[in-house]
């Protein structure tokens, strides 16, 4: 009923379990019509549809749709899209790849509470420093006073 009134995020439980089936017959487009209802307040469901559109789920696969999915949810700071976002940059996925972008991205998801980020922005910061022509490996370290 909730859904029905616009709650955002009742239109994202409805949205959920309509693709998964809970409760109903699966159908992907009465899920899908709830999640683009939630999307237009709920940084969950603007994730949800990247990640749909980046496996192809019901929708066609585009790289570029989930980013801009995800770069929505970024904007109001959910740490699973920031996540997201550092790894399409990582490896150039539906955006030109910069590692320095990736940086920024995987910082902020960190910030904002995803786990799980220390080996990304490590990878990132070995492009980077490779990049600028330092090998961090074998690299001296400063010594701290």
């Amino acid at each position: 009923e909730h859904a029905h009134q616009g709650d955002p995020e009742a239109c994202y439980a409805l949205g959920l379990m309509n693709i998964a089936g809970i409760d109903a017959t699966p159908s992907l487009d009465e899920g899908l019509r709830w999640l683009r209802k939630a999307a237009e307040n709920l940084p969950s469901a603007q994730f949800a549809l990247g990640e749909l559109h980046r496996r192809g789920v019901g929708v066609e696969t585009s790289s570029c749709q989930a980013v801009a999915w995800f770069q929505k949810a970024a904007a109001q700071n959910l740490c699973e899209a920031e996540f997201a976002l550092g790894h399409a940059y990582e490896y150039g996925y539906g955006v030109e790849r910069s590692f320095l972008q990736a940086k920024t991205y995987y910082a902020r998801a960190h910030e904002h509470g995803a786990i799980d980020v220390e080996i990304p922005r490590q990878r990132v910061a070995r492009h980077l420093a490779l990049l600028h022509g330092r090998d961090p490996i074998s690299s001296p370290r400063e010594e701290r006073p």
